[in-house]
């Protein structure tokens, strides 16, 4: 039998149940575009229940904020994967972003391709020009979605190590 209140996941049994196996997955077939998907929708959905968190346990930390949206935008302004991890999943939501100035516009930014070498950041993807998922940034450049989806994971987790979260 189902009952209403299987609906509140605590933050805990979210990472535990959701974000961290959609890594795992992801980590596992870095080339997938679904597991891409899915890492980038569980990490960026971590932000809301952060905030939820918040107004239940310490709602000083949240006092002025006036939702979830607003504390993504902040959130977003203190961690450019963060920001990015935002974009794509609010881009393959909505398919299309026409409004304000996101770093992805489109979900059609995001896919598997090779990156040569010089071609992406240091350190970013596998060597030697393996296929990845990639995103395409407005601004030309491009960025790994694996790392760009661990990066911004690790900020949210100090973030919630650091308002007592975890």
């Amino acid at each position: 039998m189902f009952f209403p209140e299987d609906l509140e996941i605590q933050l805990h049994d979210y990472l535990r149940e959701h974000v961290e196996p959609k890594l795992v997955e992801f980590d596992a077939e870095k080339t997938s575009k679904r597991r891409a998907n899915d890492a980038v929708q569980v990490v960026d959905q971590l932000a809301p229940r952060i905030f939820n968190w918040c107004k239940d346990n310490n709602p000083s930390l949240v006092a002025g904020i006036k939702g979830d949206i607003e504390f993504r935008s902040q959130l977003a302004q203190a961690n450019s994967e963060f920001e990015l991890v935002r974009d794509m999943a609010k881009a393959e939501k909505h398919m299309r972003l026409d409004r304000g100035s996101p770093l992805v516009s489109s979900s059609t930014q995001i896919q598997a391709k090779t990156r040569g070498w010089g071609e992406g950041p240091y350190g970013e993807g596998p060597y030697g020009g393996r296929e990845q998922i990639v995103v395409d940034l407005n601004d030309g450049s491009s960025r790994n979605v694996y790392t760009v989806v661990c990066a911004a994971y690790r900020f949210l987790q100090n973030h919630m190590s650091g308002i007592g979260a975890t």
